[in-house]
């Protein structure tokens, strides 16, 4: 293992260094939620992640359901890897053995690798040495819990031996990236789910959204003046169009792709093109 004295340069830089270390890693935040395209995001991560001394990545972003984390077919990916590693994952349900993962459901804390992790299983240990022989063997795995049950890993590492206090001291600017891009990709995923979906009415919003408040549907037909049958009736065109089986589910899909704020920015420019 590598030990660095107190006065190693890697650990205590001058100011001017960690400035220059520093300042790509800020415009590379700055700039990635501009960014258009997956293939732009992933050479700005690679170029933030080398800068914090961590040449190997990959991120992947599930929803915890039925299927487990990482385990269903709303997984979403992007790496800096060319070896096939991502899909080899994905056919060979790593995420089942992948010992990060039960972790990112229940904290937030970064995991240094291999300091701060040992597998329990037989399946576990094998993940593990994978994971150190064809992407990194000394490193940092991130948890991001983003909105509603959306969970992210972001894996970063190289190598060249590091010592914990080397990848503690990168651990930040590993998670800064991490949940830009993170964020990045969900905002690509609901937009284009958004754009499958059938627009929904404004009474359907209204609704949705009264509902989303934990007023019952006596409560809703009594409010807007109509029955509870049409109320029914109006709950069940918006689940047909979302996709959705309730009307809870419905109004926090609604929610998650944005659709309320958009009918309130719409809303917003109609009144203001009236006063024009």
């Amino acid at each position: 293992m590598v030990k660095f004295s107190k006065n190693d340069p890697k650990i205590l830089m001058h100011p001017a260094q960690a400035r220059r270390r520093t300042d790509p890693f800020m415009s590379a935040l700055r700039k990635l939620r501009y960014m258009q395209s997956e293939a732009e995001v992933e050479a700005l991560v690679s170029a933030a992640l080398t800068v914090a001394g961590m040449r190997s990545w990959f991120l992947m972003i599930g929803t915890k359901d039925t299927d487990g984390l990482f385990g269903g077919a709303s997984v979403i990916a992007m790496s800096s890897d060319t070896t096939g590693w991502m899909p080899r994952y994905a056919r060979n349900n790593w995420a089942l053995v992948d010992p990060f993962v039960l972790h990112t459901q229940h904290s937030n804390t970064p995991i240094f690798v291999p300091y701060d992790v040992d597998g329990e299983s037989t399946g576990q240990k094998e993940f593990l040495k994978k994971l150190y022989g064809e992407m990194f063997a000394y490193g940092v795995v991130v948890p991001i819990h983003l909105a509603q049950d959306r969970l992210a890993l972001l894996y970063a590492g190289n190598n060249q031996e590091l010592s914990h206090k080397t990848i503690e001291e990168a651990a930040p600017i590993v998670a800064a990236i991490g949940q830009e891009a993170a964020i990045w990709l969900e905002a690509q995923r609901e937009a284009e789910e958004r754009n499958r979906v059938l627009p929904l009415t404004e009474a359907e919003l209204e609704l949705l959204s009264l509902a989303r408040r934990g007023f019952s549907t006596k409560d809703i037909a009594a409010m807007q003046k109509m029955t509870t049958a049409t109320v029914n009736n109006i709950f069940r065109r918006a689940n047909e169009k979302l996709g959705t089986h309730s009307r809870q589910d419905a109004a926090i899909t609604a929610e998650r792709l944005g659709l309320y704020r958009a009918a309130m920015i719409s809303k917003r420019i109609v009144s203001m093109t009236k006063v024009i």
